[in-house]
């Protein structure tokens, strides 16, 4: 009996804590990269995407807003990632948004006070970081965190062109036949060999793309944006 009752010994000593931290710094050398923030850490418009629609500009950060509640939940300084998508992701969105109609912010954000709910608040991600979690159906559809986070990390678009009747196209996602409205430049901004995961970015694609065109139709643009497909899912020789 004596032997199963606990060592005294053992109880006392002392057991090692593991935390995982997300990479802070990282993350903000990144969104300098992307120019989301200036040299001081302060949030800017984003220049390219100025030409896109309202709706694919919010779906764009609202993407990466995702991206990273997910990735970062349980990391133990998520609140310092919480202040990078409340703080400067957030307000990047905002003066992207009063950049192109050339409005002061508070007139963007009583005006997009719809769109901006996308992109959560403070108070706001607890109950954003709840709803990832029971939504464990929607993850294990999702085609980009089903090809790996290392590939499914957010890419940046510009717009290259309207696609006109003279010069029509189709969309590059594979086995999608509609008609691409608009036709987009990749901008592969992150070429070191560090996994997609640590910054919220895709590091895995291949310098060959960087400023490849792509059609796209609205859709598989959002299905882009958010997550919900990835770059492998586009059908690059598909130019005609």
């Amino acid at each position: 009996m004596l032997a199963l009752l606990p060592n005294s010994k053992s109880c006392t000593e002392s057991v090692p804590i593991i935390k995982i931290i997300a990479p802070v710094n990282v993350i903000k050398k990144r969104l300098l990269r992307y120019r989301l923030t200036n040299a001081k850490g302060y949030p800017c418009a984003s220049p390219m995407l100025i030409l896109q629609d309202d709706i694919q500009i919010v779906d764009w950060f609202s993407g990466l807003a995702r991206r990273w509640l997910i990735w970062y939940s349980e990391c133990d300084n998520f609140s310092e990632v919480k202040l990078i998508i409340c703080d400067q992701l957030r307000k990047s969105c905002i003066r992207t948004l009063a950049a192109k109609y050339r409005l002061h912010e508070t007139e963007i954000e009583k005006r997009f006070d719809t769109e901006l709910c996308r992109i959560p608040s403070t108070l706001e991600i607890e109950q954003e970081k709840v709803n990832e979690t029971s939504d464990s159906q929607a993850s294990d559809t999702n085609e980009a965190l089903m090809y790996g986070i290392s590939y499914s990390g957010l890419c940046l678009l510009s717009l290259a062109r309207m696609v006109s009747q003279s010069r029509r196209c189709n969309c590059f996602v594979m086995g999608c036949l509609a008609a691409a409205p608009s036709v987009y430049t990749l901008h592969v901004m992150e070429r070191q060999k560090f996994p997609g995961w640590k910054t919220g970015f895709s590091s895995c694609i291949h310098p060959s793309l960087n400023g490849r065109r792509i059609g796209l139709c609205k859709q598989h643009l959002k299905d882009l944006y958010l997550g919900h497909i990835s770059l492998q899912s586009i059908e690059f020789g598909a130019w005609k």
